[in-house]
């Protein structure tokens, strides 16, 4: 994230954090890991370091766990609500993320 975030994505937050989306998601398993930027940090040249957002903010990620695959389909269509929402104004995804395994889950819209 280049910035902090907006309202409206506070509010997708909490609604799907807090099982207010009426998915019936409850799980304390779950959390949005925040790692802070700036500073130092932000000082390096993107291509000095396999770390290359150095023009972020900070680094997010969402995290939920589960061990029952038939609980597959719940979980990743609540993450992908999450990220649909979450990032409505660039197609569902983050802009220039590290999207790892779970990029074949999210919208097929705009990674880059």
């Amino acid at each position: 994230m280049r910035q902090n975030f907006d309202g409206a994505q506070v509010s997708t937050l909490y609604k799907y954090m807090s099982g207010a989306d009426g998915s019936g998601f409850n799980d304390p398993n779950t959390m949005l890991v925040l790692f802070s930027f700036g500073g130092k940090v932000n000082a390096v040249a993107q291509d000095a370091t396999a770390n290359a957002q150095r023009d972020a903010a900070f680094k997010m990620c969402f995290q939920t766990f589960w061990q029952d695959a038939a609980e597959d389909a719940f979980h990743l269509g609540w993450l992908r609500g999450l990220y649909e929402e979450f990032f409505w104004q660039t197609g569902g995804v983050p802009v220039r993320a590290r999207l790892g395994w779970l990029l074949h889950q999210l919208p097929r819209r705009r990674c880059g």
